[in-house]
């Protein structure tokens, strides 16, 4: 063989060497698009937050590419999976009130804990979720109660439930007396009671639920929950998960301003 076909072939071999090593590199990496919603303390940016940490610290554990975090309202940011822009969207409420059948995603297998939703009302018309179920027939419905913008839909609570921009003018209302109630999170609400010193708001327990994360439905779902779930697991069994969720949510908590 001569010296200049020993060569062609050497390059043609380099040629296709460098071709598979590309082509087996992307099928392999797969880079991901995480859609985190807005949530006071809890994610306020994307690099602040507890729960961006915890999507970084799953990120940490996917070795096959990158996860990109971007914070977006909470109803944008669940719309941003819906229409296909990102590749998974969290928090979400496990609801039982909720068909998961008939929702356009789906929740990753393994959830991220557990959240506890508490009623928030004014001391002088304390209301507990016997009260609030009670009368979840009467017409019209007694009580003004309101939750965070986009959540009315995720919850699909048994009674009607009217959205509010910021959970901080939902407080200021209820002590003005212009809204009776809030339903939402412990921790976020919590945190604005205290930051700003609401001593007049009552505190008690609607309920506790998985805190999961949306994924797409099909396919892409599942291999996007395989991903997901396999990193919360890992993270669960070294400890980790445990201590990043001191910070974002936890056992209700009995205490009142």
């Amino acid at each position: 063989m001569s010296l200049l076909m020993q060569r062609i072939n050497m390059c043609c071999y380099l040629l296709v060497t460098l071709v598979f090593t590309l082509y087996s590199h992307a099928i392999s990496s797969k880079d991901l698009k995480a859609s985190i919603a807005y949530i006071p303390h809890l994610a306020e940016s994307a690099e602040k937050g507890p729960f961006i940490e915890l999507t970084k610290a799953i990120n940490s554990q996917y070795t096959q590419g990158d996860i990109e975090i971007n914070v977006y309202p909470m109803a944008r940011s669940l719309n941003n999976l819906i229409t296909g822009k990102v590749d998974f969207h969290l928090p979400m409420i496990n609801s039982p009130y909720i068909n998961i059948n008939d929702l356009p995603y789906r929740f990753a297998t393994e959830p991220m804990g557990t959240v506890c939703f508490v009623i928030y009302s004014h001391k002088s018309k304390a209301l507990t979720k016997e009260d609030i179920l009670n009368v979840k027939s009467k017409t019209p419905y007694p009580y003004y109660i309101e939750t965070l913008r986009g959540m009315p839909n995720i919850l699909n609570l048994p009674f009607p439930v009217y959205e509010t921009s910021t959970l901080q003018s939902s407080l200021r209302n209820i002590l003005k007396h212009r809204v009776d109630a809030l339903i939402f999170a412990q921790e976020e609400v919590d945190y604005l009671i205290k930051k700003h010193e609401f001593h007049n708001i009552h505190r008690a327990i609607f309920d506790c639920w998985d805190d999961v994360i949306v994924i797409p439905k099909g396919k892409k779902g599942d291999e996007i929950d395989k991903i997901l779930s396999t990193a919360l697991k890992e993270l669960d069994s070294s400890g980790k998960l445990k201590q990043l969720r001191k910070n974002i949510h936890v056992p209700y908590i009995e205490w009142q301003p």
